[in-house]
């Protein structure tokens, strides 16, 4: 985005006949996310003799980089400041450091580049910056992203000054300081052709639910068999502990994934090794019928349904209420619901209890999520319709706090609730359901 956004401005420079400057600083922030797919626009935030300033916004307007560039237009470079090595040599992997050793990180970064598509992408930069200055400014994010912080992080800012030497030597970084408050790495970058600072954020890790050694801890043997539950969504978050709850019980549970088998087999294994009962199933929500119709074909017909699909919650609004994230959300919230309680009940005429997760968010109305509200308030009321109106069908209806899940994970610690205590009094509450029905039998 930096690179680009100063590339439209040299465009320009030369449209308007003006002879490429040298550009001898750039200084970034970065005050929002930029998602894959969405158009971004550049524009001339001030102009101050060789002080330039340049936003990016998105197509909503929203400021997502302020970008202060200065240049020397009396001071250009020669042909040989754009040669530059052409390929560094990456690491397999990024590295994954705790928090406080971050604190005595110092390396060496390699750099290097593709000139021909450098000349390509960013012509402009590549004659006014030099191959070099370009090379930097693109390892940058290598930098935060693969050696310090490593692996959870974010880049916030940078600033940097370029010299107009020549060097294929690499960029050497040193930690400055670290803030736990914040978890806010700063690094200082030297190299033979530059200096500059770097603030970077050091995020959470995913967040790891419990192991079945902690979760029998709070389920009584045998407390929960008799539950065959399809547990849709069963792969990180709420699902999986749920699917550890109903194992740890005695019960047997279906964990479905839509693309995270890894993650499925990673809970399943958890499961089956500490003596557990389960198995996978990849479904998609919005096409449940072949998935069931197969899983009830092999002789297992669930008892209980847990829905946890959900799509992304939390992204970009442009505005209070947008219709498409109504409608993707509707899909999952309501529709893939139905559709799976169809395609079950035309299945199998066995009752099937229901447990559906709507959300405090409901009562509390944070800002920005009118349309996750509104889908979430249509899937209580037609979770609820199938409990009064549908035979066989007995549902379990909870608005949940904020849980320890990775789609409520942020950089600032909140209250959150643990998944686990979260999910249990709902599996208590569904088997009671069974126990209902039984007597009521």
């Amino acid at each position: 985005m930096v690179l680009w956004a100063l590339e439209c401005h040299l465009n320009d420079l030369a449209h308007a006949g003006s002879p490429p400057p040298r550009v001898i600083r750039i200084a970034a922030r970065f005050v929002g996310a930029a998602y894959v797919g969405e158009p971004l626009y550049a524009r001339l935030a001030e102009s101050d003799g060789p002080d330039v300033g340049i936003h990016v916004t998105s197509a909503g307007r929203e400021r997502l980089v302020e970008l202060s560039v200065r240049v020397d237009p009396t001071n250009s470079l020669g042909p040989e400041h754009m040669q530059i090595a052409s390929h560094p040599r990456f690491g397999e992997g990024p590295v994954d450091l705790e928090f406080d050793a971050m604190r005595d990180v110092v390396g060496t970064l390699e750099v290097g580049l593709d000139v021909k598509a450098a000349g390509a992408l960013f012509p402009r930069c590549h004659v006014s910056m030099g191959g070099r200055a370009v090379a930097t400014v693109l390892a940058l994010s290598r930098l935060v992203g693969m050696e310090c912080p490593g692996r959870y992080s974010m880049l916030g800012s940078f600033e940097i000054e370029f010299e107009p030497e020549l060097s294929r030597e690499g960029v050497t970084y040193r930690v400055d300081s670290v803030d736990p408050r914040f978890r806010m790495v700063r690094l200082t970058v030297r190299g033979p052709g530059e200096r500059g600072v770097i603030e970077s954020f050091a995020l959470p890790r995913p967040t790891r639910q419990p192991g079945m050694q902690e979760v029998a801890q709070h389920v009584s043997d045998g407390e929960f068999s008799g539950q065959m539950a399809l547990v849709v969504g069963g792969t990180r978050g709420l699902g999986e502990a749920t699917a550890k709850i109903i194992a740890a019980g005695g019960g047997y549970a279906a964990i479905t994934y839509l693309s995270g088998q890894e993650d499925a087999c990673r809970v399943l294994d958890e499961i089956a090794e500490w003596g557990g009962q389960g198995r996978t199933l990849q479904l998609d929500v919005r096409h449940p019928g072949p998935a069931l119709r197969g899983l009830v074909a092999t002789g297992w017909q669930p008892t209980d349904l847990y829905y946890f699909a959900t799509p992304q919650i939390f992204g970009r609004m442009r505005d209070v209420f947008e219709t498409s994230r109504l409608h993707q959300f509707i899909s999952y919230y309501v529709e893939g619901i139905a559709k799976i309680c169809a395609s079950l009940r035309g299945l199998s005429d066995c009752p099937l209890n229901v447990f559906y997760p709507s959300s405090v968010a409901l009562d509390e109305n944070p800002p920005g999520l009118a349309d996750y509200i509104a889908a979430k308030a249509a899937g209580e009321a037609f979770t609820r319709y199938l409990d009064e109106c549908v035979d066989g069908v007995s549902t379990v209806v909870r608005r949940l706090p904020r849980i320890e899940t990775d789609q409520t994970a942020t950089l600032f610690s909140l209250p959150a609730e643990n998944a686990i205590s979260a999910m249990l009094p709902a599996v208590r509450e569904m088997q009671g359901l069974r126990f209902a029905a039984r007597n009521d039998g």
